[in-house]
């Protein structure tokens, strides 16, 4: 079994109680794929790796910052400052195998293929599969619903990559969208990136969350 992303480190029991709810053993996750270094995202990856004796893996940057524990790197002092985490919130460093673009791995019956998206971020990654007839992706956050993207005042956030992988999830023609945060859209998820490329093809930003 795999995760995509470790939460930010705050009751991560409750990840583990929902994949017990769920009726498996947290031991039978061997996978851990992040897709970026962001607290949000990362935070929770020593404990959760930990509680389920996972292998965490993302791309170069990403492994490199959440190995090495580079807050500065992801942006962490800014965002304690900007009250998205409590000012004694603590990153923790741990091990994570780096990556490349286009690379697949195989999980149970599934084949996960890691996408470089950066833009939001360095280290960016969404994670593609197919499953019952459906081309899935787990954008990070690159991407929500209605088209809308995460373009935030940070040293490693960049329009033109953002543009570079909108555009390039777009050829994938989704059907389901599962994104870093708020809704999933299960069906017809291509429109939305749709709606992005429109934006960029007028040469206007898309929507910001």
């Amino acid at each position: 079994m795999a995760l995509i992303d470790a939460g930010a480190g705050i009751e991560t029991e409750r990840i583990i109680n929902e994949i017990k709810d769920a009726g498996f053993d947290p031991l039978q996750v061997d996978f851990i794929f992040l897709t970026h270094a962001h607290a949000d995202h990362a935070g929770g990856a020593y404990e959760l790796s930990k509680q389920c004796d996972a292998v965490l893996y993302g791309l170069a940057d990403t492994a490199r910052f959440v190995s090495t524990g580079d807050t500065e790197a992801i942006s962490l002092s800014a965002a304690i400052k900007a009250g998205i985490y409590p000012s004694n919130y603590h990153f923790p460093s741990c091990p994570v195998t780096p990556i490349n673009d286009g690379e697949k791995f195989q999980v149970g019956d599934l084949k996960i293929h890691a996408i470089e998206t950066l833009g939001h971020s360095d280290g960016h990654a969404s994670y593609y599969m197919e499953y019952a007839g459906k081309r899935c992706l787990f954008g990070g956050d690159l991407i929500f619903g209605g088209g809308k993207i995460s373009l935030q005042a940070t040293w490693d956030c960049r329009l033109t990559e953002y543009e570079q992988s909108i555009r390039k999830v777009s050829e994938l023609k989704i059907d389901s969208l599962f994104p870093g945060h708020f809704i999933f859209i299960c069906n017809d998820a291509h429109h939305h990136i749709e709606t992005a490329v429109s934006q960029l093809n007028q040469l206007a930003i898309p929507k910001n969350i």
